[in-house]
């Protein structure tokens, strides 16, 4: 009787001590399971609790039955062998928690670089695919003066700008055919000697002269135009780069991005691994998504790393500045495609290179032509002496000379013939010029044009992919999806960001290039 009186005197303080509550899980008291559970983001009614040599992780403190109850549907979803039990109040009353919070093993970096081993001697030349893009501290400089900076320095632009120079002068040589041209003749014949001091001036070439001067001056303003035309083909060049270069580095930003969703995942997946809640299998396969996006991301570095040295090699110095687009109204081409065909053919170094070899093509056959043209010279001399007499006296003559050189047999019709083919073929290589480079502007046009709609779209694509990753998120926690449907729309919005670095790279370019092929190109020096 005594001892029955006991049991009820405990049974009744026990119960106005205690509540009923939901246990999800219990692990055995250890600092790996303790730094695990701490990390779960549990409900808020939700304490870790340690009671005997068990870390135990409750949920709400109930006095009736049927409100328990009425949670437990809820915590089964995610923790399937959550359950109800009884406990004391007194557990989750304390302000502090039991265990004590120490570095979680989970904050830990999941290991992700990938050394792919190529090491020169110092350490610091290994390749590593965590390396971040550039710093961010860089300066920045906008395609104009990266351009500039390139003119200064390529070697074929100063070779074209010394070929103007020698043009120039061959300009001039030719300018001084048209004044007398000064001569001495100097013979002996044992004691005999003879000195000519002559004074020639052409007064009539039959076009001789005219033709020399037109090809020289013809020569002068292709050379200008091959200036132009070197500029031209390093633009295309640096554009080329510059395609590269961002395409890599927005390559790079997306898979790094991607990889950092992976590695939220993995954390997420850990968790579930040990509440039981998921398979190790879920596991392998994030792992080896993240592998593949280091892959991904070790080839962006390295056409990245590419894409840099060669403009390097470009500037002549290393790039120690990142490319900055904002306002540059080079991106915003406004001209339609009729105007800037009209602009092309008015403006491009090609076309105007091909003029001048037209033109030198035809002032070489002037020249042709006047071949058969006799030529006369005023003619002044002054001799002192003779070679064929023993008279030492001088003498001073002032006459006409008419001379003619038709050349042998009927070599000069011919050479006419020649001539006036070699303009037809100029003058035909300028035709089909124009229309490959009309051809090539049509195609950026539609490049310039074309990424602009692509961008408009991938925006909105990247944007409701994102949406849809956040939706399967919470119905995977929700049991409502599966895994690999998180994993793959993860991949997807991954692909997506690809997507617009492919488009970025290809606008900027674009729209660069049709900015080139129309002459809006601020090249240094115009």
């Amino acid at each position: 009787m005594k001892y029955f009186i006991l049991l009820l005197l405990a049974t009744v303080l026990y119960g106005k001590e205690s509540c009923y509550t939901v246990q999800l899980l219990s692990q055995t008291s250890s600092d790996k399971n303790r730094n695990l559970l701490l990390q779960n983001n549990y409900d808020s009614s939700c304490k870790v609790m340690e009671i005997g040599k068990n870390l135990t992780v409750r949920c709400g403190c109930f006095m009736n039955m049927e409100d328990v109850e009425k949670t437990l549907p809820a915590f089964k979803k995610e923790y399937k062998n959550a359950y109800i039990t009884s406990t004391y109040k007194s557990r989750f009353k304390e302000k502090k928690q039991i265990i004590k919070e120490e570095k979680p093993i989970l904050k830990k970096e999941i290991p992700v670089s990938i050394d792919i081993g190529i090491k020169n001697t110092k350490k610091q030349d290994t390749f590593n695919i965590n390396t971040p893009v550039r710093d961010t501290n860089m300066c920045v400089k906008n395609v104009n003066t990266l351009l500039n900076e390139t003119y200064k320095n390529y070697p074929s632009i100063k070779a074209s700008r010394q070929m103007i120079l020698s043009k120039q002068a061959k300009v001039e040589s030719a300018k001084w055919n048209y004044f007398p041209t000064p001569s001495i003749d100097i013979s002996q014949r044992a004691d005999r000697k003879n000195m000519t001091f002559r004074l020639e001036q052409p007064l009539w070439t039959g076009g001789k002269l005219d033709a020399k001067r037109d090809i020289a001056v013809s020569e002068y303003e292709e050379a200008q135009s091959t200036l132009e035309e070197n500029r031209y083909i390093l633009t295309e060049e640096f554009l080329t780069i510059l395609q590269n270069y961002i395409e890599s580095e927005e390559q790079i930003k997306g898979f790094l991005e991607g990889r950092k969703q992976l590695v939220k995942f993995s954390e997420m997946v850990e968790r579930r691994v040990f509440a039981g809640a998921s398979s190790r299998t879920d596991k392998e396969l994030l792992n080896s998504r993240i592998a593949q996006i280091n892959s991904d991301l070790m080839i962006a570095r390295s056409k990245y790393s590419v894409a840099r040295s060669q403009m390097n090699l470009l500037l002549g110095h290393p790039l120690r500045c990142e490319i900055g687009f904002e306002n540059d109204k080079t991106l915003n081409q406004k001209q339609s495609l009729d105007q800037m065909k009209e602009t092309l053919v008015n403006t491009h170094p090609e076309l105007k290179k091909l003029q001048s070899q037209v033109s030198i093509a035809e002032a070489e056959k002037k020249s042709v032509d006047a071949e058969i043209m006799p030529s006369v010279l005023l003619r002044a001399e002054y001799q002192d002496g003779s070679i064929y007499t023993n008279d030492q006296s001088d003498d001073s003559f002032l006459y006409l000379n008419f001379s003619y050189t038709p050349g042998a047999g009927l070599s000069a019709i011919s050479n006419m013939e020649s001539a006036k083919y070699a303009v037809m073929q100029t003058k035909n290589e300028l035709k089909t010029k124009k229309l490959k480079l009309l051809n090539i502007l049509v195609s950026y046009y539609e490049d310039y044009h074309s990424s602009i709609d692509r961008l408009e779209s991938i925006n909105q694509t990247i944007r409701l992919s994102n949406l849809v990753l956040k939706s399967y998120t919470r119905l995977f926690i929700a049991g409502k999806r599966q895994w690999l449907d998180l994993v793959n729309m993860s991949r997807e919005v991954t692909e997506n960001r690809i997507s617009m670095a492919t488009i970025k790279a290809m606008y900027i370019t674009a729209s660069y290039r049709l900015a080139l092929q129309t002459g809006n190109i601020n090249f240094e020096g115009k």
